[in-house]
């Protein structure tokens, strides 16, 4: 069984769907093109220091993974690309989809299991 984190998630683009699809070796890819973290790009996005640029780059590398890593049909996905994407499909709408699909890999839900699991231990008490 494949235990890696990754994330998936699909952006509806009128009739057509572009998946995007995280793994870490998709999120140091980001990296190295926008050369600043995928922390420090997400928090950016809060602090108003990411942007437009940063959201493309993120659209970009998860959609290219995704044709490579699930063979689907097509090739690398630019940054104009998905500059073009984001002409049809607003950032409001693009963003939370490519956030959520990160978020599924950095996000550690262990933590929330082991308090459900105190807080039932302590209902019982």
């Amino acid at each position: 069984m494949d235990d890696a984190r990754k994330g998936y998630a699909v952006i509806q683009d009128g009739a057509e769907e572009l998946p995007v699809y995280f793994d870490n070796e998709a999120l140091a890819l980001a990296e190295r093109v926008m050369k600043k973290s995928v922390f420090a790009v997400l928090s950016g996005f809060e602090t108003g220091q990411s942007g437009i640029a940063e959201c493309a780059h993120l659209i970009a590398v998860g959609a290219s993974h995704a044709r490579s890593r699930l063979r689907l049909p097509g090739g690398r996905m630019t940054q104009n690309q998905a500059l073009k994407l984001m002409d049809r499909v607003p950032y409001t709408k693009v963003a939370p989809i490519v956030f959520g699909a990160i978020a599924e890999i950095i996000t550690d839900d262990s933590d929330e299991a082991i308090d459900a699991e105190f807080d039932d231990a302590d209902s019982k008490n």
